[in-house]
């Protein structure tokens, strides 16, 4: 399981996003608050569950 908390603005969620994919396997559960990364860019990961902030 991974925890992530994204500060910052669109461009920092993006590279902390982009981290935490491609250094974590396939089916890791990603745990993260909701964030406009996910309003923007389609993910095929089903394995991600959004808190609401």
């Amino acid at each position: 399981m991974i925890i992530v908390y994204p500060k910052g603005r669109l461009g920092n969620h993006t590279f902390i996003y982009n981290f935490v994919f491609s250094n974590s396997s396939q089916d890791e559960l990603i745990l993260t608050i909701e964030s406009d990364f996910f309003k923007i860019f389609e993910t095929e990961r089903k394995n991600v569950i959004q808190i609401p902030k």
